[in-house]
């Protein structure tokens, strides 16, 4: 994943949407760390713990210049960043301007945030107050499980599917296609609202864990690709083999 998204020293790494947020942060962490990264595990959300981390830091209302004084991940490691756990057992993740502030704090530093919540479904729309991208982002990744395509939509499925709807004209129970994916990704109201100008935007489609998945990931993403797209990533984090990136 390191090399799909082109991550370096320095990189600040927003994921959003579903389908897997969580397992792309946890392996590209990984893949950072055996590159001897200093590497930051945050949210501007809520997140379950990750066993991934070295450290776990609950730093409350602490100011940001005071965070790198105390939270120093060696090379090679990661600490995990938020304020406190909450009663559901989250960790309750920092504000932008404590993401901001951590920026150049180590040059080999690369900070991985998750960016919103799709309570496990393979796809949603970022509500009113979604997502929430620190302004000095450098790689925004939305995310997709292709399981989430012929699917009825609903909220069996879907998370936030009343905005899914929204923006694509998809009724409640229609079928989402590739091309509803698409319009939520490239929407100015889906996932390019709050993307920095001077940020790459990378979509990862995920579960293309069969060759019939396979198919329908790289149709979504020779759909994105024909919009404009730069580039897209699609894969299986559920194999070893990284996702394949085109161009």
């Amino acid at each position: 994943m390191q090399e799909a998204f082109s991550v370096s020293s320095g990189d600040l790494v927003i994921f959003v949407g579903g389908g897997g947020k969580t397992g792309s942060m946890n392996r590209l962490a990984i893949e950072l760390m055996a590159l001897g990264k200093r590497v930051i595990y945050t949210t501007t959300t809520k997140i379950f713990p990750t066993e991934l981390a070295n450290e776990l830091h609950l730093i409350g209302d602490l100011e940001t210049s005071l965070l790198w004084e105390r939270i120093v991940p060696q090379p090679g490691s990661m600490v995990v960043l938020g304020k406190e756990i909450n009663s559901m057992g989250k960790i309750v993740g920092l504000d932008k301007d404590q993401v901001n502030g951590l920026m150049g704090a180590a040059s080999d530093l690369v900070i991985l945030v998750e960016g919103d919540g799709a309570n496990g479904k393979p796809f949603k729309a970022p509500r009113d107050y979604e997502p929430v991208i620190p302004e000095k982002a450098t790689i925004v990744v939305p995310v997709v499980g292709i399981d989430a395509l012929d699917k009825p939509l609903d909220d069996k499925y879907f998370h936030a599917w009343e905005q899914i709807s929204a923006l694509t004209g998809v009724p409640r129970g229609g079928i989402i296609r590739g091309k509803d994916v698409a319009q939520v990704f490239l929407h100015g109201d889906g996932y390019q609202k709050g993307v920095p100008d001077s940020a790459r935007w990378i979509p990862f489609i995920n579960k293309a864990d069969t060759g019939e998945d396979e198919v329908k990931a790289q149709e979504l993403a020779g759909i994105l690709k024909e919009k404009g797209v730069a580039r897209v990533v699609f894969g299986s984090l559920r194999r070893e083999n990284n996702p394949v990136e085109v161009v």
